[in-house]
């Protein structure tokens, strides 16, 4: 899948360019958009870290140029990873007696909303490179880190830790 898709999106891009050419007398250097393209799909490549010919599949926890609802209730993975694609997680059914936990969302080039109810002690530490962080008292993250922590939270108590990473990306946490 790998070597096709590269060639159908060339393929693609030359027949746009064609097109673009022809009608509106624009001319696009294709060269340098294709060069651009593989780098693009090499970096794609070394963030799913394989090599195989599937490089685009969603797994469990994973969404690679898709969409995913994952809804966490006797479970709380480690690392849930969100690229090219838009995800939400669902944390309102988690049960408490499985805190403490820890968990790392990774958001790159994509969308993702976490939902927790306020009632479940959690606290949240954000690190943003060029993206729209969206928190539940109204602060916004473009750049940098911010925390967030429920009205529930107890440092002292076992609580759920989120860990998320959003590069060149969009994310909002929902409280109900």
């Amino acid at each position: 899948m790998g070597g096709g898709l590269i060639l159908g999106i060339i393929l693609i891009l030359i027949g746009a360019s064609l097109i673009v050419k022809a009608v509106f007398h624009i001319d696009i250097p294709m060269v340098k958009v294709i060069i651009a393209f593989l780098f693009i799909f090499v970096g794609i490549k070394i963030l799913v870290g394989n090599w195989d010919t599937h490089v685009f599949r969603s797994g469990p926890n994973d969404v690679i140029l898709g969409q995913a609802t994952f809804v966490h209730e006797h479970v709380v993975p480690k690392e849930q990873n969100i690229i090219f694609g838009h995800g939400t997680i669902d944390f309102r059914q988690v049960d408490i007696n499985l805190l403490p936990a820890e968990i790392e969302i990774n958001n790159v080039f994509g969308g993702c909303d976490i939902l927790i109810k306020k009632e479940l002690p959690v606290k949240i530490k954000i690190d943003a490179a060029f993206a729209g962080v969206s928190l539940p008292n109204e602060n916004t993250t473009v750049f940098g880190s911010s925390f967030y922590q429920t009205s529930s939270f107890d440092e002292t108590k076992p609580y759920l830790l989120i860990k998320a990473n959003a590069v060149f990306s969009g994310l909002k946490i929902i409280v109900d």
